[in-house]
């Protein structure tokens, strides 16, 4: 916190005891800053609650005109509530969840199994590991919204650590 004081950060303090997470309370005052593009990261990671909560915040109303997604390196995550540009490289893997209700009329281009005006239901896991064919996928859709997890070079990931 010195280091950020001294390099002219401007720094909030919350009582541990509130009503907010501390990422709510950031992405509010980012947004409140002229915030549009809100990339989170680290925010994935450590205890299921607080990786649940942080992926709920997405849906805020707050940030409905704001472009936020988690970035952790090896992912990125975000919602997607009518349509979205995914860019990686062939053998990425793309997931689509309709965590919050089902999402209906979803079409994809440039994954390994298209989905050509479909439904999702956030029971069924019709949407986990579908496949990038080339550099640039699309995906939209007509009502609800769907979380997209985009893992990055996951192949090349996998082989490195082997």
């Amino acid at each position: 916190m010195e280091w950020a004081k001294t390099n002219g950060s401007q720094i909030e303090l919350y009582p541990a005891a509130k009503d907010e997470n501390d990422l709510e309370l950031a992405l509010l005052a980012a947004k409140k800053l002229g915030g549009r593009e809100l990339v989170i990261i680290a925010g994935l990671g450590g205890r299921l609650d607080q990786t649940l909560a942080n992926l709920s915040l997405l849906r805020m109303e707050e940030f409905r005109d704001c472009t936020t997604r988690f970035e952790d390196g090896r992912e990125e995550v975000f919602l997607i509530r009518s349509e979205a540009k995914l860019s990686g490289q062939p053998g990425d893997i793309v997931s689509l969840l309709p965590l919050w209700g089902q999402a209906t009329g979803i079409v994809t281009e440039n994954l390994a199994y298209p989905l050509l005006q479909e439904t999702l239901y956030p029971e069924h896991t019709r949407g986990i590991s579908n496949v990038m064919n080339g550099p640039v996928a699309r995906v939209s859709l007509a009502s609800g919204e769907l979380l997209c997890i985009h893992a990055h070079h996951l192949n090349s990931a996998i082989e490195e650590s082997l």
